[in-house]
């Protein structure tokens, strides 16, 4: 079957509405493969489809709806349709047709395409009573029996999936069809709608802080839209603290801060220390997804124990859930609750008072983080467990819905118990799979700030202090410092098996006995009815996870572990069998040497490097610049690592394109040093760039863009997408990664046609080299799947290439040209935002609003600036000046804001970006992205010469005397205490880069 008439929509176009705003809207388009759903000829067809209404006050004045006829040879060249509104299901007996929507259409055209009929009522109509408040259901009835015909649309605006009935209108009602059903998801590509004559609604109107709930005709002041409410206040602006990104503070509206979770101040304003210190003691962000399959003929609860670590005070701030639910007849309400004991165990419920948050209305097909918070007064024990129950809202006529809670085992616990709770009393469902069943996207975050102690990588044999639980990738003990080495066994050590005795050692340790050791082992871990690998295992050649024929393997500790299972492998041959249960198992699969970032693999120069991160581990830091439009996907699983040392200055391309199957997700940092690499030091993180599966599918592969310095070192790190969004982890898997310094090869330039001629060239790439890589490394869309109209407007203005300015890419004659770009005063970094400039001016604390640069000649529109916060307005480049010494002078409009992040971006004409941040947080002598008691010692290392300062003066010259001194420090001794006119921009946590940061 062909369907024709409707606008193809390529790559995220959209089909416009009509110009009269309508009550109901359902404004889907097609895509490329979708069918349509038919009713084949032969009887008198009927279908009904149920439509929310925004408002039901006024009178019905028109509606539309879309039908195709099928192009089908003998049949009749034009059809009608009769159509009619209703005040329920047409197939339930006590509906009733609404008088005066009723009409005939005809000589719609029977040749496969789509026609959308507009019904104007010859007098409006008011609504009569409807079976579901604010529902109103569009009857459309065929009644030439020889003619198939196509209804266009899909679930419309506020449901997930529609409800339709399909009878014979002659013989009643027979058959109903619910979403998901091949007769219920139709290919869409019409717009559905009810439009009204209400009477005027009501709606927030501001006058200065005042609200009032009024028509629009009637405000004399701003109105805040239909429907509109003055509860929570849209008047009042204030500081929001916390919601979505905690230890945030943004200026806005009460109600914008009640959407946003937070808790509002009046009046106040961020950056003067209105908002309390809170951190997230608990944070689990490697979603994936369990399923209550329907029916549900009860009050589901599920359960999610969650550690925050031993000793860790947290009066509770906020807390978040990440939920899907789907509904076919209501929507659903879902309560957020902490509890003290496992609601497991059989004991009274437990429900820590005051905790209880419930959100209403929620299935909408769509993953909601749900914000439970500001709270005030609630301390939590070491342990906690989140609650998630969900009950039918007013209005669902029953549980017939799935739902989906995103999430894996919790922090501090291997496995998460989970339990569904029926009828008040826990029904014995006690899931034990965390990849299956799992848990919460959750989030517990606390008032104050976060403990911090002593942190043990045994696999890498390090040891790290002043880091939080969080920080930590490995055993942790808090307010313990790493010389006093707290840990039992002592840091370092794992397994080894000394003459068939098993003895916690270092590796160094283990050598000298002649042991063998089994790194990320304990002896405990072991099986404990023979701890070493017996004699068979001792000595045994042979790859462990391949049929080697001989008895045994060469990885001893595996050997044992796959002969406790079937001891044949040991006495007899290691066939396959055996392989398979070695590959099942975690020991016989150790992490790769590159699996901890302190074993970074040294690469240099230009090429193509390998990976594996089959079986890697994950210990670098989630970055939430690196979520994607899923939101909820910070981290990069699976990680791995490379020391790559630039040969060259300018833009250098890191890809995994084209070199391996596995969906990668890649970061790069400036440095080698820091292990984990965190915010302060990211430069760029990608997840899809190319890799096209499939044309119109989704790329799975990654590519960094940044500048380079020669002689410097970054680190890259290559993992997988972590899951999220419903999606599950992506499994690593081997590869490569290719460096080049300037535009990549693609593969596919040069290719056939002209690059910028509008309607595209018809196939992959085009035929100016330069050009076609410059876009492809832009999009890789161009080279893989078709060089189109996106493609050849890449360009820039006056390049022949069009004027859309999508990506800065050199198709004609470029204005910004590549080199070195170095930010000489201030240096690129930490630094005090009120600090005058330059550093020696102890003048009004008139803050930074001009930037000495080197950087090449080029056109202003080259530089761009983003900030995350902004009080006085929004900050911007005022003027570029170039002083012909090679260097250029930046202003801003206005002084960068303190408590956020300022990014000056100078973008080539091959597209790279140089990205220089600064970031508002001073007195952190330390660097390690939070002003603790460590940063007092770390000054005075600094006054005493010991050390340099991290960033330059503009961290450290706290009291803005042009130099260090005694009165920094005194500064910061005060901050520490409590006091101090400081403290609004020292002592908070680093600021989050937001949209800022490169993703």
């Amino acid at each position: 079957m062909t369907i024709t008439g409707i606008r193809r929509v390529h790559r995220g176009g959209a089909v416009a509405g009509p110009a009269t705003p309508p009550v109901f809207l359902n404004e889907f388009v097609p895509q490329n493969g979708q069918s349509a759903l038919i009713w084949q000829p032969g009887v008198n067809e009927r279908i009904a489809e149920d439509m929310e209404l925004a408002d039901t006050s006024g009178q019905i004045a028109s509606y539309s709806f879309g039908v195709g006829g099928l192009a089908t040879p003998g049949m009749p060249a034009t059809f009608q349709v009769q159509s009619a509104l209703w005040t329920g299901d047409p197939c339930d007996p006590t509906s009733m047709l609404i008088p005066g929507t009723q009409t005939t259409t005809t000589g719609l055209p029977n040749d496969g395409s789509v026609s959308v009929v507009e019904v104007t009522l010859t007098t409006p109509i008011s609504l009569p009573p409807l079976a579901d408040p604010n529902v109103v259901w569009l009857a459309l009835t065929i009644d030439n029996p020889d003619v198939g015909w196509v209804l266009a649309g899909q679930a419309e605006v506020g449901y997930s999936r529609d409800l339709f009935s399909e009878n014979d209108a002659a013989l009643g009602c027979t058959q109903l069809f619910f979403g998901g059903d091949p007769l219920a998801n139709f290919w869409s590509g019409v717009t559905v709608l009810v439009s009204s004559l209400p009477t005027p609604p009501l709606g927030a109107c501001c006058t200065g802080t005042a609200c009032a709930e009024t028509p629009q005709a009637d405000c004399t002041g701003t109105w805040n839209g239909p429907f509109s409410s003055c509860t929570p206040n849209p008047c009042q602006t204030g500081a929001c603290c916390g919601g979505m990104n905690f230890g945030d503070c943004s200026d806005t509206t009460e109600a914008g801060c009640v959407r946003a979770g937070g808790l509002f101040q009046p009046g106040q304003i961020c950056g003067l220390d209105t908002c309390p210190s809170q951190f997230a003691v608990y944070r689990n962000d490697r979603p994936s997804a369990g399923v209550f399959a329907p029916p549900l003929t009860f009050d589901p609860l599920i359960g999610d124990d969650i550690t925050f670590g031993p000793g860790v005070p947290c009066e509770l701030s906020s807390m978040t859930a990440t939920v899907l639910g789907f509904a076919f007849t209501g929507r659903y309400d879902i309560a957020l609750e902490l509890w003290t004991i496992d609601p497991t165990s059989g004991l009274p419920l437990s429900p820590i008072p005051g905790t209880r948050q419930t959100f209403t209305n929620i299935g909408d097909g769509a993953f909601q983080r749900l914000v439970a918070g500001p709270y005030s007064g609630v301390m939590l024990p070491d342990a906690v467990y989140m609650v998630v129950s969900v009950t039918a809202s007013p209005g669902a006529t029953n549980l017939n819905a799935g739902w989906v809670i995103g999430g894996t085992a919790s922090i501090g616990s291997t496995i998460d118990a989970f339990a569904l709770r029926s009828a008040g009393a826990w029904s014995g469902f006690d899931f034990q799979d965390p990849t299956i069943w799992a848990g919460f996207q959750a989030e517990v975050s606390c008032y104050g700030t976060p403990p911090t102690g002593a942190c043990c990588n045994d696999v890498a044999e390090s040891c790290v202090d002043g880091v939080t639980l969080q920080q930590c990738d490995g055993r942790w003990v808090q307010d313990a410092t790493c010389a006093s080495n707290p840990f039992t066994p002592p840091c370092g050590s794992s397994a080894c098996c000394i003459s068939f005795t098993c003895q916690d050692r270092t590796q160094a340790e283990c050598a000298a006995f002649g042991g063998e050791f089994a790194p990320g082992l304990f002896c405990a871990d072991l099986d404990p009815t023979n701890l070493c690998p017996r004699a068979e295992c001792t000595g045994a050649t042979g790859d462990c996870l391949l049929n080697n024929g001989t008895p045994g393997c060469d990885n001893s500790f595996c050997c044992e572990a796959v002969c406790q299972i079937d001891p044949i492998c040991c006495t007899g041959s290691w066939d396959a069998l055996c392989a398979t249960t070695a590959a099942g198992l975690a020991v016989c699969n150790p992490p790769p040497p590159d699996d901890a970032c302190t074993n970074a693999v040294a690469i240099s120069g230009e090429g193509t490097f390998p990976f594996d991160n089959t079986s890697a581990t994950t210990d670098g830091l989630p970055h939430n610049t690196c979520a994607t439009s899923l939101g909820d996907d910070t981290q990069i699983r699976n990680d791995v690592w490379r020391c790559w040392t630039s040969p060259c200055d300018g833009p250098v391309y890191v890809r995994t394109c084209g070199n391996t199957t596995v969906d990668t997700k890649m970061a790069v940092y400036e440095g080698c040093a820091n292990c984990p690499p965190n915010d302060l030091t990211l430069l760029f993180c990608n997840d899809d760039f190319c890799g096209y599966d499939q044309p119109g599918g989704t790329p799975l592969q990654s590519q960094l863009v940044f500048n380079a310095t020669a002689g410097q070192d970054y680190t890259i790190r290559i993992g997988t997408f972590p899951g999220g969004g419903g999606f599950d982890p992506a499994p690593g898997g081997a590869g490569a990664i290719t460096i080049t310094c300037g535009l990549p090869d693609v593969g596919t330039c040069p290719g056939a046609g002209d690059c910028c001629d509008p309607a595209g060239t018809g196939t992959v790439s085009c035929t100016d080299d330069t050009c076609c890589r410059a876009v492809c490394a832009c999009d890789a869309f161009c080279c893989e799947v078709e060089w189109d109209a996106d493609c050849a407007t890449h360009g820039f203005q006056g390049s022949g290439c069009g004027a859309l300015d999508i990506c800065t890419v050199a198709c004609g004659t470029g204005a910004c040209p590549s080199g070195p770009v170095n930010f000489l005063d201030p240096p690129a970094g930490v630094i005090d935002a009120r600090q005058p400039f330059p550093p020696d001016d102890a003048g009004a604390l008139q803050g930074i609003d001009t930037f000495l640069v080197e950087a090449p000649s080029a056109d202003p529109s080259c530089w761009s600036l983003c900030e995350t916060a902004s009080p006085g307005g929004p900050n911007d480049i005022a003027g570029i000046v170039d002083n012909g010494d090679g260097t250029m002078t930046i202003s801003l409009l206005r002084p960068i804001s303190p408590n956020a992040v300022t990014v000056l971006t100078y973008t080539d004409d091959g597209g790279a970006p140089f990205r220089v941040r600064f970031h508002s947080h001073p007195g952190n002598a330390s660097g390690d992205g939070i002003v603790l008691s460590n940063d007092v010692t770390a000054l005075i290392e600094l006054l005493n010469g010991i050390s340099t300062p991290t960033w330059g003066i503009y961290s450290e010259d706290i009291d803005h005397s042009g130099a260090l001194g005694a009165g920094d420090l005194a500064r910061l001794i005060d901050l520490l205490n409590g006091g101090g006119a400081y403290s609004p921009q020292l002592g908070t946590f680093l600021p989050s880069c937001g949209a800022c940061c490169p993703r």
